[in-house]
């Protein structure tokens, strides 16, 4: 809403708080207060990797100000185990009232996929393992979890996959004639996602500020093309895939790349992260566990597909993607399509969207980037290539092998 929709006492009142907090005669915080605006807790508890926690249930649509949340919702009130402490962020969760959080711990927390989004299973064997979706989630979002928690989690998803409600009848029900052909609901649904004037009246506004700053020679427009261009070039070298293909011929390499991917790259001559320099090793930060890491800072963390476990890679809150390495992310990556069903239904994503067949031996485990963590899934190495040189196998790898969404190039697609 804009300030032209705002009543006349509106205004006085948007205004006069405005005024009162630049004055520092009150805080946003003491208006969030006589709002009902509850920040989650900072919580004091320390977490090491295989601990069972609890995600807080919070429900936001009720509160006055909404924060700009990195924790996903379908993992609200879930249970799940840590499985790596990330280190020392900045919570850009107060970023929309314009304000900072002191840093807090940042953990990845395993969840199992049949707990979030049972409605996909015919049947369910808790004493089998399953696939599982990985989530960052900041410290002050996590509680203590006891067996108990579980029990009641896993209760709930199997009521939830045995009770059919009535909107489930009637969907199942409902004659589907006089639809349109699947080819014009993806072009439709496509054009909605589309960048356009209409959806966005400030555009112009963009296209002003160019030509202002230019005419005041704060920039200039060689400069600015030559920085569009530096983006867009990002990954162009495949320096990812020059990571992928080190690994699959030096066991030693692949080692340390898993273990501390910045430190693995450089030796390759590869800075990881998307906006600043390399900070100190994931090795060191682990064995401290406080590391604290400077605002926008993004540490890449390698995946590794094995014959029991497929890796790929989301992020359904906005399009988080290891661009220092892969470059600029593919428009379906960050479409809501992708985005919902990559957590909702994985294998049926793979096999229908992307011809990646599952096999029943083999689980998929998925990583939400929903913080400061980017991606890339080293892929199993394709047999018949265990003699080839690293130049023979770059080609093998692609950009969706290493989020995930693909698998390597057979050998025999190469020309020899």
């Amino acid at each position: 809403m804009t300030i032209c929709e705002l009543s006349y006492y509106e205004k006085w009142a948007a205004s006069m708080t405005a005024v009162f907090c630049e004055r520092k005669l009150i805080t946003e915080r003491d208006i969030s207060a006589h709002l009902g605006q509850q920040d989650v807790p900072a919580a004091s508890h320390d977490y090491k990797p295989g601990d069972l926690v609890r995600v807080v249930e919070e429900d936001f649509s009720r509160v006055f100000r909404k924060p700009h949340v990195r924790t996903p919702g379908y993992v609200f009130g879930c249970t799940g185990v840590v499985e790596r402490v990330c280190g020392r962020f900045s919570d850009p969760g107060l970023l929309a009232y314009n304000e900072r959080s002191q840093q807090q711990t940042l953990y990845r927390v395993a969840f199992d996929h049949r707990m979030l989004w049972p409605s996909g299973y015919t049947h369910i064997d808790w004493n089998e393992p399953g696939s599982q979706v990985h989530v960052e989630i900041f410290g002050s979002w996590l509680r203590p979890a006891t067996a108990g928690d579980v029990r009641v989690c896993r209760e709930r998803a199997q009521s939830a996959r045995l009770v059919e409600t009535e909107q489930t009848r009637r969907i199942k029900a409902h004659v589907h004639a006089g639809h349109e052909s699947r080819e014009a609901a993806e072009v439709n649904a496509v054009a909605k996602e589309h960048i356009n004037d209409e959806a966005f009246p400030l555009r112009p506004l963009a296209d002003a500020l160019v030509a202002a700053l230019v005419a005041r020679k704060v920039i200039a427009m060689p400069e600015l093309n030559a920085a569009v261009s530096d983006i867009e070039a990002m990954g162009a070298n495949m320096e990812g895939a020059r990571l992928v293909v080190r690994a699959w011929k030096d066991a030693a390499f692949k080692s340390l790349l898993l273990q501390d991917a910045a430190a693995a790259a450089a030796q390759l001559g590869i800075a990881t992260s998307n906006y600043h320099a390399d900070g100190p090793s994931a090795e060191s930060q682990h064995a401290e566990h406080s590391h604290a890491y400077p605002d926008g800072h993004t540490i890449l963390t390698v995946v590794e597909n094995t014959p029991h476990v497929h890796n790929l890679v989301v992020c359904t809150l906005c399009s988080c993607y290891p661009a220092a390495v892969l470059g600029l992310s593919p428009s379906w990556y960050k479409s809501l399509a992708y985005r919902c069903r990559a957590v909702r239904d994985p294998v049926r994503l793979l096999r229908e969207e992307f011809g990646v067949s599952i096999p029943p031996h083999q689980h998929v485990r998925v990583h939400d980037s929903t913080a400061n963590l980017r991606y890339l899934v080293l892929p199993m190495q394709p047999a018949g290539t265990e003699d080839w040189t690293e130049e023979q196998l770059l080609p093998l790898v692609t950009r969706d092998a290493m989020i995930g969404a693909g698998l390597p190039l057979s050998p025999s697609s190469v020309p020899s």
